[in-house]
């Protein structure tokens, strides 16, 4: 008698193990139609893998929030997810979708920064651009300079002009970082062109680039 109700569980929990394994072959492999093409999404910076479910439910995608979440755990591969905008150009699978969560497959975006512009204006691109994480919102500009490594006291001049690539999700304060220290490196090669260091170093960075040749026709600055 407790032999046959030991097979009989044995027998139900074997089934249960085989429906299982069928339904996450059938979630993971089988291709989510798109309700429009191409198709964009966005997770947000800080989310969970909850939340980045929910996100990618919520935005039309005909998904199950739960089932995605499950899958990703069962996987292991729950904590990877990268903040950004995506976007679908066709199906999908779920396993796939996941795969490309994780490697940060988002598109890129940029930020224009205008030669002649103040700090202040500066701030408020970063501030208008929903694709940046706006760490530096809050602070003032002497605790923006410090988390951006500079040793100046004053911000003006200190961030180069250009246009800069980024995927979403990236801090402001790493944006910054990235113009302050390209302006470093441009004047570096500066007072190597010029070689009267102790002159150039007392004036301003955009001056001591205005000196040595400034922007070609082109728009590159030449040296």
């Amino acid at each position: 008698m407790i032999r046959r109700l030991f097979t009989r569980v044995l027998l139900v929990c074997l089934l249960a193990m085989i429906a299982f394994a069928g339904w996450f072959a059938w979630f993971a492999y089988t291709p989510i139609p798109l309700p429009t093409a191409p198709f964009d999404f966005s997770i947000k910076h800080g989310s969970s893998l909850k939340s980045s479910a929910r996100q990618i439910s919520a935005s039309g995608l005909p998904m199950s929030a739960w089932q995605f979440e499950w899958m990703a755990r069962l996987l292991g591969k729950g904590r990877d997810l990268k903040a950004g905008n995506y976007q679908l150009t066709e199906a999908i699978t779920p396993l796939d979708l996941l795969t490309k969560l994780r490697l940060g497959d988002a598109l890129q975006s940029e930020i224009t920064f205008i030669e002649g512009h103040t700090f202040a204006q500066m701030r408020k691109i970063l501030a208008a651009h929903g694709g940046l994480k706006p760490d530096s919102a809050q602070l003032p500009d002497q605790a923006v300079l410090k988390l951006v490594g500079a040793k100046e006291p004053h911000p003006e001049g200190l961030f180069f002009p250009d246009t800069y690539v980024f995927s979403g999700g990236m801090s402001d304060v790493s944006l910054l970082k990235r113009a302050y220290q390209t302006m470093q490196t441009n004047l570096a090669k500066a007072w190597k062109k010029r070689g009267a260091i102790s002159l150039l170093r007392s004036a301003s960075p955009m001056s001591v680039l205005a000196g040595c040749g400034g922007r070609g026709p082109s728009g590159e600055w030449a040296w």
